[in-house]
């Protein structure tokens, strides 16, 4: 559930003198205990064909502890996206769109986008995307042997920095999977 949006929009408020602090934080803690979603939220006030100017969002903000302090430089080269919403029609939710560089601006993208969600009736995904998506994948007997190669190569560069710490992460991160033992649903959450 995204609100990466919404809460920037929020802090944008509150920068500019509409709102307080505090009724920043009560709106925030709101949103997320009522699961108010971006995609609910901007349905409430998006019309059909509309769609929400798009704001630079910086996704890669560091966490501290819910990221490897090794790629913290890293994150903080990645460029920033302009997010937006847009309403293709009535009877669906809004898609989150994300543009780089030069299409930030550009209203002809999302004019594009709504007219290519519009292709296929009662279908709110642009049509084009949801063909590549369904023709484009890649069989994992391509897939496999890349992945053992790339993983291969991320363990020995971490080996050879001799740091331990980056070592076991990397371990863990290449090793570990959604059905590990330390995600496995215990009877207590049941």
């Amino acid at each position: 559930m995204s609100h990466i949006v919404s809460f920037a929009l929020l802090e944008r408020f509150q920068v500019m003198g509409g709102i307080t602090e505090q009724d920043c934080a009560v709106m925030r803690d709101r949103m997320v205990d009522y699961k108010i979603s971006d995609a609910i939220l901007f349905e409430c006030l998006l019309e059909e064909g509309e769609y929400l100017k798009p704001l630079e969002i910086d996704r890669n903000v560091v966490r501290p502890g819910r990221v490897p302090e090794q790629w913290i430089p890293d994150l903080r080269e990645y460029p920033k996206p302009s997010v937006s919403y847009i309403k293709p029609s009535d009877f669906s939710l809004p898609l989150r769109v994300e543009l780089f560089g030069k299409d930030q601006a550009n209203g002809h993208a999302f004019d594009l986008l709504i007219h290519c969600c519009r292709l296929l009736p009662k279908y709110a995904f642009p049509a084009g995307l949801d063909i590549v998506d369904k023709h484009a994948k890649i069989p994992n007997w391509m897939t496999r042997p890349i992945n053992a190669y790339l993983a291969a190569q991320i363990m020995r560069k971490a080996i050879e920095t001799k740091n331990p710490v980056l070592v076991n992460e990397v371990r863990r991160m290449l090793c570990g999977t959604g059905r590990d033992w330390l995600f496995r649903p215990s009877f207590e959450s049941m």
